[in-house]
C-alpha cells in the first residue's frame, strides 16, 4: 500500500534563540509541495525542492517531530537516508499527512567591496 506524506517548507526566516533560552523559527514563508510516496522520499528529491524555492545554498535541514511539546525538542538535523526513515517513521507512526521542513539557509547578499587603506597609498603613489 502506498503511502503519501505532503512536504512542508519553512524558508525566508532564520533559527534564532529566544529570551527564554528556546529556539524558535522567526519570520519566513511556509510552502506546502505534492504528495511524496514515504518509500522514495531521499535527500536529493528534498535538495530539489529547496531549491525550486530559490536557495542555491544552505547551511542546514531540519526536520520537525510537531509530537514534542517544546519545537526545539522536536527539532532533527536531516543530512542522511537513516534521519529521513526517523522522519518517516515518526510521521506514520503518529498518522500525521505532512512532515516539516525547516532550511537554515545562507543569506546571499553582496558585501560592498572595502579599500584598504594600503591600497589607496599604493596607488597614489605612482608619482615617485
Amino acid at each position: 500500500m502506498d503511502v503519501f506524506l505532503v512536504p512542508v517548507f519553512y524558508h525566508g526566516g532564520r533559527l534564532e534563540v529566544m529570551a527564554n533560552g528556546q529556539r524558535c523559527y522567526a519570520g519566513g514563508e511556509v510552502e506546502k509541495f505534492p504528495p511524496m510516496d514515504v518509500d522514495f522520499v531521499n535527500k536529493e528529491d528534498l535538495l530539489v525542492l529547496v531549491r525550486e524555492l530559490g536557495y542555491l545554498e544552505h547551511m542546514q535541514l531540519f526536520w520537525h517531530d510537531p509530537t514534542e511539546i517544546n519545537f526545539e525538542d522536536g527539532l532533527h538535523v536531516l543530512e542522511s537516508d537513516m534521519d529521513i526513515n526517523n522522519m518517516c517513521d515518526c510521521c506514520l507512526n503518529n498518522n500525521l499527512k505532512e512532515f516539516h521542513i525547516y532550511v537554515d539557509h545562507v543569506v546571499n547578499v553582496p558585501v560592498p567591496a572595502v579599500i584598504s587603506s594600503s591600497s589607496s597609498s599604493s596607488s597614489s603613489s605612482s608619482d615617485d
